[in-house]
C-alpha cells in the first residue's frame, strides 16, 4: 500500500467538534459469502485506519439480510462466520488505538425476517411490497415500523449489543420505507382514528418518524444511553473520563435525550430541549 497523502482538515469541521474523519464500514453479505472474517488481523485493520487519519468507523454488528455478526443469543447469526465474534474485535481494537466505533444496525430493512414473515412487510399504495420475485436480488424489502414485532426485534439487538462490546453508540440504518409510506391495515387504522388522512406524505411522514423517534427515546436499551443524544445515524453512549464504558452507570439516571433524527454533528450531552427534525425520506 503506498504512503497516505498528508493530513488536510477542513478546519469548518473543527466547529463541530467530536470526531472528524468518519469512515462507514459497509458490511452487507448474504449466506453465499462463505468464511466471513477469516484471517481478520486486529492490528493491521487499526493501522490501515490510522494511517488514512480515521478517528471514527461505523462497524457492523447486523446487516440488512438480517445477519448479526457476533454470537448472538437473539439471532440469527451468519451462518458462515470464521471469526465468531468479529464485531467485538472490531470494536476492541479500535477502543484501544482510541479510535470511537459505532455499531451498525439494519432496523427496517432484514431480508432473513421478510422472507420468514412476509405480514411485517410495508405496504405499497397499490397493496403490493418490496419483496423482490424469488430469486431476484433484495434492493430495500422494507419492514412496517408500526409493527411492534419489528421495533422491539431491533431493540433487543440494540441491548445485545451494548451489552456484549459497548461500542461508543448504535447506527440506525434504512430506519423508514421508500418515501415513508406504508399502507399496511396497522397504519392505515392508526392514522384514520387520529382523523388524518393516510393518502398525505406529509402525514405518512410524520407517523413513521414519530414511530422510530418515540421508540427509540422510550425504549429500556436506549434508556440505557440515557444523558446522550440518540441518532437515527449513531446514537453516542455515556463514556467515562477515562474513555472506559460506563453504560451501567447511564443505566442510573433517568435525565433521557429527545432524540435528535437526520441532524448532523457529534453533540456528546444535548438535553431534553431540541426539536424533532423530519427524516430524510427517499423517493
Amino acid at each position: 500500500m503506498s504512503e497516505a497523502r498528508g493530513l488536510w482538515i477542513d478546519e469548518r469541521q473543527r466547529e463541530l467538534g467530536g470526531p472528524w474523519r468518519k469512515v462507514h464500514s459497509d458490511f452487507q453479505m448474504d449466506v453465499p459469502v462463505a468464511r466471513v472474517g477469516e484471517g481478520f488481523d486486529p492490528g493491521e485493520f487499526v493501522e490501515t485506519l490510522q494511517r488514512a487519519h480515521v478517528d471514527s468507523i461505523t462497524v457492523h454488528a447486523k446487516n440488512t439480510y438480517g445477519y448479526l455478526f457476533f454470537p448472538s443469543a437473539t439471532g440469527p447469526v451468519h451462518p458462515d462466520l470464521a471469526e465468531p465474534d468479529l464485531l467485538g474485535k472490531q470494536v476492541a481494537a479500535c477502543r484501544a488505538a482510541g479510535i470511537k466505533v459505532y455499531a451498525y444496525l439494519a432496523y427496517g430493512w432484514d431480508e432473513w425476517l421478510a422472507e420468514r414473515r412476509p405480514d411485517l412487510l410495508a405496504v405499497k399504495r397499490d397493496r403490493t411490497s418490496f419483496l423482490p420475485p424469488v430469486g431476484e436480488q433484495p434492493m430495500w424489502s422494507a419492514l412496517c415500523i408500526s409493527q411492534p414485532e419489528v421495533r422491539e426485534r431491533s431493540l433487543r439487538h440494540v441491548d445485545e449489543v451494548l451489552d456484549h462490546c459497548e461500542p461508543d453508540g448504535i447506527w440506525f440504518d434504512m430506519v423508514y420505507p421508500i418515501r415513508c409510506e406504508c399502507y399496511c391495515h396497522r397504519c392505515l387504522s392508526e392514522l384514520r382514528a387520529a382523523g388524518l388522512d393516510p393518502l398525505d406524505i406529509e402525514v405518512q411522514r410524520r407517523h413513521k418518524n414519530e414511530l422510530h423517534t418515540t421508540s427509540c427515546g422510550r425504549s429500556p436499551p436506549m434508556s440505557r444511553a440515557a444523558g446522550q443524544t440518540l441518532r437515527s445515524t449513531s446514537t453516542p453512549r455515556r463514556r467515562s473520563a477515562s474513555g472506559s464504558g460506563s453504560s451501567r452507570s447511564a443505566t442510573s439516571t433517568s435525565r433521557l435525550c429527545r432524540p435528535v433524527v437526520g441532524a448532523t454533528g457529534t453533540s456528546r450531552s444535548t438535553p431534553a430541549t431540541p426539536a424533532v427534525s423530519e427524516p430524510p425520506c427517499s423517493g
